[in-house]
C-alpha cells in the first residue's frame, strides 16, 4: 500500500538535504555573554549582551557584539538590530532600570553611555573622561546612575567611581576617599568591571575591581549613596588561582555571589577550587572583615575539561522575581550558559544566544540553518553531506556547543546523532559520531563463528570479524533471514559505512513488526512501504530514498539526560 501524501511530506521535511548557505553562525565555543540582566516581572525577560568572535566576525579584534532577548527563561533567544551605536568600540556593560514601566536599558561603550527603550534604538545619554567598565541604575531614583571607570592607560591600570544625577548626561567623582586628580589611588583601586545595587537595601552598592600589576588580586568593595567605600574580603583562592570574577545579588536571600578563576594551560592540574561559585550570606555585615564566603559548587578539570587559559566561573544575574533563578557562565576554551533554580545546587544548561538568519561578510564558509533554527557550517556541514545528509543525522538540535554531559567536549547534537570534535585526530577523523547505539542499547549479539561469517560473506554480505578495529563478529546485508529485501547493506555502504554508523552489533531482527538492525552509532529500520516507484508529490525526490530510515537516537539521548535542546 502506498504511503499517504501527508506522511510523505513529513518525511521529506525531516530528511531533506542541506541547502545553500544563507547565514553565518558563531559556534558557542567562540561566544560568551558579557552582561545579562533579568527584569523583575513575572515571567521575567532576559537581555544578554553577547560577544561572538572568530576570523570572519566584524568589529574590533575580530569580534561582534549582539543583544538578545528571551521571554522563556533563556531557552529561546531573539536577536536585536541595534541602531544608533558606535560599532567600532567594544561595549563593556549592560544594565537595566528596574523601576521603569518599560524596559529601559543602558549600554556602556568606551567613554559613552547609551540608553534604549526595548533594545533596538539607542541614543547617547552622556560621556565620561575614561572608558566605562560597569554601570548601575539607582533603585530609588532612576535619574541617578553609578559608574565604574577603567583607565587602562595608567601604569598597571586604575579605576574610579563616578555618579550621574541627571540620567547619565554629566558625571562627577563618587568616592569620598579618592586622591586628588591626577594621582594614583592610594588603595590601588583597579579597573572596575562589575557594579550593582543591593535590591533589598538600595543604599548599598557592590563593586568588583580587576587585578592590576600594582595589585595582583581583584578587590571587592561595598559603598553607600554618599560615596563611602569599604573593602570586603574575597573568597580564598588556592595556589594557581587569580581571584574573583563576576557579581550577582540574590534579592530574596540577601546574598552576594561571585566566581573564581585561575591560570590554565600548564603541565599540572591546578586546584579545582579555582573553578568555584561562591556565596556570601552576610554581605551587609557591619564589620567588613566578617563577611564570609562559602563554596556553593566546584567544577573539576577532570569533569568539565576547562584546561585552557584563565577558565572561569562567572555569575551573571539572579532573577529578582519569584523564581530566584541564578544565571552563570563558564568560560575557558569554550563557553557555556547555566541556570540554577535553587541557589546553585542543581544546574540546567541553556543555549548561548547566537546570530541567526543574518549574513556576516568575510566568512568564506558555507552555512546552512536548518528548520530547527540551528546552523551547520564548516567541517560539520561537510561531514553531514558526506555521510548521508539529514537522512542519517537528522536536523541539528543545537549549534556547536560545549557538551554539558561529556566534560565540555565540543559537540553538535542532531536528531539521530551526536558529532564530536577531536582536534587531536587526523583531519579525516576530527569529527566523529558518538556511539549512541552502544550508550543507549549496550551489548551485542554473540559472535558469529568463522564458518558463519564465511557463509554470510559468500551470500554477498559485508562481515566484520572480531578484533580491535575489525568488528564485533557480525554482518550486514540486503536481505532479512526470511529473504525479505531490507537494503541495509546498500544504505550502509552508500552513506559512510563504519565511519558513519560503527560496526553492526547484531543481525537483522524484527521489532514491532519491522525489520531492524542495531549498529554502534545507529539503528537501521526497514520501511518497505517506500520501496515502490514514484516520487514524493510535488518534488523529484524518489520514494525509495526512504525505504531505510534511522532511529532517532539523538533525541533519545537528549531525553535520557533531560537536556532542553530542541
Amino acid at each position: 500500500m502506498r504511503p499517504s501524501i501527508l506522511s510523505l511530506v513529513a518525511l521529506l521535511l525531516l530528511l531533506a538535504p542541506a541547502g545553500t548557505a544563507h547565514a553565518l553562525q558563531t559556534p558557542e565555543f567562540n561566544a560568551r555573554v558579557l552582561s545579562l540582566v533579568v527584569t523583575p516581572t513575572d515571567p521575567p525577560t532576559l537581555y544578554a549582551l553577547v560577544e561572538q568572535s572568530g576570523p570572519w566576525a566584524e568589529g574590533p579584534g575580530g569580534a561582534r557584539w549582539l543583544l538578545f532577548r528571551s521571554g522563556d527563561g533563556g531557552h529561546a533567544w531573539e536577536p536585536y538590530t541595534m541602531r544608533g551605536l558606535d560599532a567600532s568600540v567594544a561595549p563593556r556593560s549592560l544594565t537595566l532600570d528596574y523601576r521603569a514601566t518599560q524596559d529601559t536599558l543602558y549600554l556602556a561603550i568606551g567613554r559613552s553611555l547609551y540608553r534604549s527603550r526595548g533594545g533596538s534604538d539607542w541614543v547617547q545619554a552622556g560621556a565620561v573622561p575614561e572608558p566605562f567598565g560597569a554601570v548601575a541604575v539607582d533603585f530609588l531614583d532612576p535619574n541617578v546612575l553609578y559608574g565604574g571607570l577603567q583607565d587602562d592607560s595608567t601604569l598597571g591600570g586604575a579605576g574610579q567611581f563616578v555618579r550621574s544625577v541627571d540620567g547619565g548626561r554629566t558625571w562627577a567623582p563618587f568616592d569620598a576617599a579618592a586622591p586628588p586628580a591626577g594621582q594614583l589611588d592610594a588603595r590601588t583601586l583597579g579597573p572596575i568591571r562589575q557594579l550593582l545595587v543591593d535590591a533589598t537595601d538600595p543604599s548599598t552598592l557592590y563593586a568588583l575591581a580587576a587585578y592590576t600589576y600594582r595589585r595582583y588580586l581583584p578587590s571587592l568593595w561595598r559603598g553607600d549613596r554618599q560615596g563611602h567605600w569599604v573593602q570586603l574580603p574575597l573568597p580564598p583562592v588556592p595556589a594557581g588561582g587569580q581571584g574573583a570574577d563576576g557579581l550577582a545579588f540574590d534579592a530574596a536571600g540577601g546574598a552576594l555571589y561571585t566566581g573564581s578563576y585561575g591560570w590554565g594551560g600548564g603541565a599540572a592540574q591546578p586546584d579545582p577550587a579555582t573553578r568555584s561559585l561562591w556565596r556570601a550570606a552576610n554581605p551587609r555585615q557591619a564589620d567588613p572583615a566578617r563577611v564570609a564566603w562559602r563554596a556553593v559548587q566546584t567544577w573539576d578539570y577532570g569533569t568539565w575539561g576547562w584546561y585552557a587559559s584563565t577558565p572561569s566561573v562567572l555569575p551573571l544575574a539572579v532573577d529578582a522575581g519569584r523564581n530566584r533563578a541564578l544565571y552563570l557562565q563558564t568560560h575557558g576554551a569554550d563557553a557555556a550558559l547555566w541556570k540554577s533554580p535553587d541557589g546553585g545546587q542543581s544546574w540546567q544548561p541553556l543555549p548561548i544566544p547566537r546570530l541567526q538568519g543574518e549574513a556576516v561578510p568575510g566568512g568564506g564558509q558555507e552555512v546552512w540553518v536548518a528548520p530547527t533554527g540551528h546552523p551547520i557550517s564548516g567541517e560539520w556541514l561537510r561531514f553531514l553531506k558526506a555521510h548521508g545528509d539529514t537522512a542519517n543525522l537528522g536536523y541539528p538540535r543545537t549549534p556547536v556547543i560545549a557538551d554539558p554531559v561529556a566534560g565540555g567536549q565540543v559537540v553538535q547534537y542532531f536528531q539521530r546523532a551526536v558529532l564530536e570534535w577531536h582536534p587531536e585526530a587526523p583531519p579525516a577523523y576530527r569529527l566523529q559520531r558518538r556511539l549512541l547505539g552502544d550508550l543507549l542499547d549496550p551489548g551485542a549479539d554473540p559472535l558469529l563463528s568463522e564458518e558463519e561469517l564465511a557463509a554470510h560473506a559468500a551470500a554477498g554480505e559485508a562481515c566484520f570479524p572480531p578484533g580491535p578495529g575489525l568488528g564485533l563478529g557480525q554482518c550486514v546485508g540486503d536481505l532479512a533471514p526470511d529473504g525479505t529485501a531490507i537494503h541495509f547493506l546498500e544504505h550502509f555502504t552508500s552513506r559512510g559505512g563504519v565511519d558513519a554508523f560503527g560496526f553492526p552489533k547484531e543481525g537483522p531482527r524484527q521489532r514491532n513488526g519491522r525489520w531492524t538492525q542495531r549498529f554502534q552509532a545507529a539503528v537501521f529500520e526497514s520501511h518497505p512501504e517506500y520501496d515502490v516507484d514514484g516520487t514524493v508529490p510535488g518534488t523529484n525526490v524518489h520514494l525509495r530514498n526512504f525505504r531505510v530510515q534511522l532511529g532517532l537516537l539523538g533525541d533519545r539521548y537528549l531525553e535520557s539526560w533531560k537536556l532542553p535542546y530542541r
